[in-house]
């Protein structure tokens, strides 16, 4: 029931980034440490937005990823990321658990709910919650969900991995 179009903000992003992004972020002035910034406000502004519908009662809102403050978020940190030094960038893409994680990271949004809904089911059992709760949480299921694409990617025969889309 969620509109796929809302993602093509960031394929476009990605697209137009030298061609058309930076030279106009460039031009209004826009630097790494002022997006850093900026990033650090939109990112305070999200939490804050997930506080009031988790206290509002609606915990799907609250963690959603298609919340406009959340949107911006994701939008501050790829330019952050994308007007980092070169060199830190260079860094970054050649560490191994980085270029791992990316690699496996489309299978890892396929699977990702299904760790994260029994570890939730666990915490409510065991009366637990809260942002050590939460960081647990999304730790716990990036690992389970890599776990599974990399076994997937070693033991399924590349056609059922190119149909589950484990590639």
């Amino acid at each position: 029931g969620v509109f796929c179009g809302s993602w093509l903000v960031y394929y476009l992003l990605g697209l137009e980034w030298r061609e058309r992004v930076e030279p106009a972020l460039r031009s209004i002035g826009m630097t790494f440490g002022r997006s850093v910034l900026i990033f650090a406000a939109c990112l305070a502004l999200q939490i804050a937005c997930g506080m009031l519908w988790f206290s509002a009662g609606n915990y799907a809102m609250a963690v959603g990823q298609l919340k406009a403050t959340t949107m911006l978020t994701s939008i501050a940190f790829i330019v952050t990321a994308m007007l980092a030094p070169a060199r830190s960038r260079r860094t970054l893409s050649e560490m191994l658990p980085l270029v791992a994680l990316g690699n496996l990271s489309f299978g890892i949004y396929l699977c990702h709910m299904a760790p994260i809904m029994v570890l939730d089911k666990v915490s409510v059992a065991l009366g637990l919650e809260g942002i050590l709760v939460a960081v647990i949480t999304w730790l716990v299921s990036l690992a389970v969900s890599a776990a599974v694409v990399a076994l997937c990617q070693r033991i399924l025969p590349r056609r059922a991995l190119v149909a589950i889309g484990f590639t």
